[in-house]
């Protein structure tokens, strides 16, 4: 299924990011955690009226998942042999929301839950065909002393992307305390990464954009 709005949506979502940027300067006890961003980032695109206007549905921690190989996204790549639980998942996304993806997602959830593929023992689904995902967003609020992790979500983008190139993937890091060596690294842990839209906030005097944002 071709997604024919990928343009538009890319500059919506960097709209969003910009906006967040700005108020993260203009505050500093208005975000203090990653959920707080999450949490801003929800609303304020919920606010923009994307999901309504391209179809989609926007949910935080899902997992994708290969729907013809039944393979989840671990930290070194795709594999069979995963527990749900312990997939890669993604701080927000927005998923095409087509009855047929819905099917999919529903007989995977009640194969896992009850063994039979029309019923389901519990309304909670963590997880998505990887077909779905139209647009994901990674959020970091530290990254002085945590270059790993950093380079963990990187890498779970690369492991999306080689399954779905369509989707868009951001990663927003804000760090007031992000020193120019640290941003020298995380530079270097994003180079020939295009398929990434990162924005980068440190504190004023290294403060740094991508070439996308």
């Amino acid at each position: 299924m071709k997604f024919a709005c990928s343009q538009e949506l890319l500059i919506e979502i960097d709209t969003i990011i910009k906006k967040l940027r700005e108020r993260y300067y203009k505050d500093k006890r208005l975000i203090l955690t990653e959920g707080d961003m999450i949490n801003h980032a929800h609303t304020m695109l919920i606010r923009a009226n994307i999901p309504e206007k391209y179809n989609l549905s926007l949910h935080s921690e899902l997992r994708p998942f290969d729907a013809s190989t039944y393979e989840f996204i671990r930290d070194n790549g795709w594999s069979k042999d995963v527990p749900i639980n312990y997939a890669v998942k993604f701080d927000l996304s927005l998923i095409d929301k087509s009855k047929d993806y819905w099917d999919v997602t529903y007989r995977r959830v009640a194969q896992a839950q009850t063994g039979h593929e029309n019923k389901v023992k519990y309304w909670r689904f963590l997880l998505y065909p990887s077909e779905a995902f139209k647009a994901v967003i990674e959020f970091k609020i530290r990254v002085n002393n945590n270059l790993k992790n950093l380079k963990k979500d990187i890498k779970k983008l690369y492991w999306l992307h080689m399954r779905n190139k369509e989707c868009l993937k951001f990663i927003v890091i804000m760090d007031r305390k992000a020193t120019e060596r640290c941003i020298n690294n995380i530079q270097r842990a994003l180079n020939n990464k295009e398929f990434i839209h990162s924005c980068l906030v440190g504190s004023k005097e290294v403060e740094l954009a991508s070439r996308t944002l």
